[in-house]
């Protein structure tokens, strides 16, 4: 009897916490400060005239959200970059090393000048960038440089603009559901990115587990490219891409903050990039590419 008993008790706790429904959501105090490490490795391959094609583009980045208001839309925040480097290496050639030995700045040289610079964000509770003056950053990286390409330009806006940035924070942090959910429930978010490409993301989300201070939440979804006339120039070259693939993830949430305390993604796309015709390729060409992305943040 005693045994029936812990059995009843047992399964009335487990049915208990399956009914049980949370609110999931960014939960920040006014002049609190908040961080976030981002490491991130892209692979892009391409195939250009039976000719491989490697680069690998990393990412180290760490910053500090201090909240400095709070309104009816969100959190007014002041981002600053502690740390911001990247490296890229075309068939294993480091370029910023090879750009620096033979006299010339590396992107580095730029970068490291918005170290400490506080820009302004605003952020809803459910992740959504609703606003971020990100032209602040790049004003400050190209000032005073005289000698600096057209083409670095061209690139570190297709980097700090409000949608590209929008796209990067909410990969990472728009997986809140609108609704309160009960453990194992599913919810369905939509958002886009827009840097090098435009696409649309469709994520199924579930929260698979809960402790006395996190909740888990695992992802997977797919990833478009939006057809457009529009090309990203790159250097002297207009491309145009057309790239589809999947994007998974698996997210540890502050239960008090909502703040991400540790969060995985990997991301694989597959297609085709249109190069229009130019000086190097009168007839122009369109190259098979594949693209996979892996990302860890943490606080």
């Amino acid at each position: 009897m005693q045994k029936l008993v812990l059995l009843v008790l047992f399964l009335l706790t487990i049915s208990s916490a399956f009914a049980q429904e949370f609110v999931i959501e960014l939960n920040l105090k006014s002049g609190s400060q908040y961080t976030r490490s981002y490491f991130s490795c892209a692979t892009i391959e391409e195939n250009i005239n039976g000719t491989p094609f490697v680069m690998n583009w990393i990412t180290n980045e760490a910053t500090t959200f201090s909240v400095v208001g709070i309104n009816n839309d969100g959190y007014i925040i002041d981002v600053t970059y502690n740390c911001f480097d990247y490296t890229m290496f075309i068939n294993g050639t480091d370029i910023e090393l090879q750009n620096e030995s033979l006299g010339k700045k590396s992107s580095r040289n730029y970068t490291q000048k918005i170290i400490g610079i506080p820009c302004r964000l605003i952020i809803s509770k459910k992740g959504r960038v609703l606003e971020f003056d990100s032209e602040l950053l790049l004003n400050k990286m190209i000032e005073n440089e005289n000698d600096i390409s057209p083409e670095y330009v061209s690139q570190m806006k297709s980097i700090f603009t409000k949608d590209a940035f929008k796209g990067q924070m909410e990969i990472a942090w728009a997986f809140f559901p609108e609704n309160p959910v009960k453990l194992k429930s599913k919810w369905e978010v939509s958002t886009q990115i827009n840097s090098t490409f435009i696409a649309d993301i469709n994520n199924i989300y579930q929260l698979i587990e809960i402790t006395d201070s996190s909740y888990t939440i695992v992802g997977k979804g797919k990833i478009k490219t939006i057809p457009s006339d529009n090309f990203t120039v790159l250097g002297n070259m207009a491309i145009q891409y057309d790239l589809k693939g999947t994007i998974e993830s698996k997210t540890i949430v502050d239960k008090e903050t909502g703040w991400v305390v540790q969060a995985n993604y990997y991301q694989k796309m597959e297609g085709t990039a249109t190069i229009m015709k130019n000086g190097i390729l009168p007839a122009g060409t369109i190259i098979p590419i594949s693209l996979t992305q892996e990302l860890i943040e943490t606080k």
